[in-house]
This record gives C-alpha cells, structure tokens and sequence, in this order.
C-alpha cells in the first residue's frame, strides 16, 4: 500500500509535467509516446493497488 504514494510522485508526475508542457498545436509522434507510456505507468498504479487490496483482504481474513 506504501508504494501507492511514491510511485506517482516520482514515476507519473514527470510524465505528467512533460505533457502539460506540449502545446496542443505542436502536439506529435513524442507526445503519442509520452502518453502510451503514462498509460503503461498508469497500468503500474493500478496494480499496486489491486495488490495492496489482495494483501489487506489476505490479512484481515486471516
């Protein structure tokens, strides 16, 4: 549950800082990859939490 907080701080926030940078007129094949990988860092979000999830559910049936 604790990687939850660091990891968009330090691996999505950079992404997302590099994408309010692009002006939507200038906006090209870069800016379709920065935003498949914000996507993939999205993914790791996610499964962090489905993680912490199945370990809390884990521990309080236990």
């Amino acid at each position: 549950m604790l990687a939850n907080g660091p990891f968009p701080l330090f691996a999505i926030m950079p992404t997302n800082n590099k994408l309010m940078g692009i002006e939507r007129e200038m906006a090209g094949p870069e800016a379709r990859l920065t935003i498949e990988h914000w996507g993939l860092l999205h993914a790791v979000r996610t499964a962090l939490g489905f993680f912490a999830a199945l370990v809390f559910l884990r521990a309080s049936v236990s």
